[in-house]
């Protein structure tokens, strides 16, 4: 077989790629869910959207184990090799393709499901940061808008790339849809895919420039509003393999179609865990800091459980116009004289303020 290395991917391969990717995004949700409840005591909307995505991944898994019997059959039958029980007789081969072109098109529902609620999780991730700044909630709103548009829209090509739908899951000479249609629609899903992706990933840059804290913090939570850039990455990865595999009408389209799709759903769903975990991580360096620093000096000082106002501070000189609450999970940490402190951004940018104000 031609292709990319994991079109290649033996049955056993297709396995352990399948579920090691779905268990390490699973790991990485139920770490997300540990350390919202740890630091925040409780989970948020967005927590559970990316359950949701979880969820759906894990379907995805379930359906890509019990479809991958008859992919392989129809590997070997395209290699000349005789197909195993049950796919060995006509009828039975028959029935096959019938059962996985089934599962298949439920695959991809769940799938374009799972990438659409990470970027919902994203959204409600975000709207903690927006509420109350003039102007931002509007912006969000039209992302929104826009990502439940290109949600329906991406499963319509489910449905509108082979008409009707009973096509699909026909073996009569006269009735498979024509390899163009495919083509087409998973370019146009996966083109509205990446729009939206890109839409929720600029969305909340703006504030960046509003904010008056050092620009180390301002690289790191710029890296966090980038994240998204690792699914677009993937997002083009995937299509550009299953078209070319499609394209050339190879018997293992259906192994590309399956595995990268996986670790893209994968991958969305271990981004969308990042920035939590990054509160865990830095939290723990700062202890450490903090607990060297006492040692070296011979004295404590952490502080806990009072809530601090990044703007009663004095960062640049001036007040930062940063306030810190448990309403979002976009985390700063103030270390120094032996002080460490994880709260979560909430209203951001007295400056965008003043010049709301001024245009008005």
């Amino acid at each position: 077989m031609g292709g990319s290395t994991i079109q290649n991917f033996d049955a056993d391969q297709f396995t352990l790629l399948n579920w090691i990717m779905s268990a390490l995004a699973i790991i990485f949700t139920l770490l997300r869910l540990g350390v919202r409840s740890f630091y925040i005591k409780k989970l948020h909307v967005d927590d559970f959207l990316a359950i949701g995505a979880a969820c759906s991944l894990l379907i995805l898994a379930i359906l890509n184990h019990y479809q991958r019997p008859v992919i392989y059959a129809l590997v070997d039958a395209s290699t000349g090799k005789p197909p195993p029980a049950p796919y060995n007789t006509q009828l039975g081969f028959a029935n096959g393709i019938v059962y996985q072109a089934k599962l298949q098109f439920a695959f991809m529902l769940f799938f374009w499901t799972c990438l659409w609620t990470v970027k919902f999780s994203f959204l409600m991730f975000y709207r903690k940061l927006f509420v109350g700044i003039q102007g931002y909630m509007k912006w969000w709103w039209g992302v929104v808008v826009f990502c439940i548009l290109t949600y329906l829209a991406s499963v319509l090509t489910l449905f509108l790339s082979c008409v009707p739908v009973s096509r699909r899951f026909s073996i009569a000479p006269e009735a498979p849809c024509s390899v163009s249609s495919g083509v087409a629609a998973l370019e146009v899903a996966t083109a509205i895919d990446i729009a939206s992706d890109i839409l929720v990933m600029i969305l909340p840059i703006q504030l960046l420039w509003g904010l008056r804290v050092p620009n180390k913090q301002k690289v790191g939570l710029g890296a966090i509003f980038s994240l998204g850039l690792v699914i677009i990455i993937f997002a083009i990865i995937r299509m550009v393999e299953v078209v070319r595999a499609i394209s050339h009408r190879s018997a293992s389209a259906d192994v590309s179609l399956s595995l990268w799709s996986i670790l893209e759903s994968a991958i969305a769903c271990i981004v969308c865990s990042l920035p939590s975990l990054k509160v865990w991580i830095t939290s723990t360096r700062d202890k450490n800091y903090a607990s060297q620093s006492t040692s070296r000096n011979n004295k404590a000082g952490v502080t806990k459980g009072s809530h601090i106002r990044l703007y009663d501070l004095q960062a640049d000189g001036g007040p930062n116009g940063v306030s810190v609450g448990y309403n979002s999970d976009v985390a700063l940490h103030i270390s120094g004289n032996g002080i460490t402190k994880i709260q979560e951004v909430s209203v951001v940018s007295e400056r965008v303020h003043s010049t709301d104000n001024e245009s008005t």
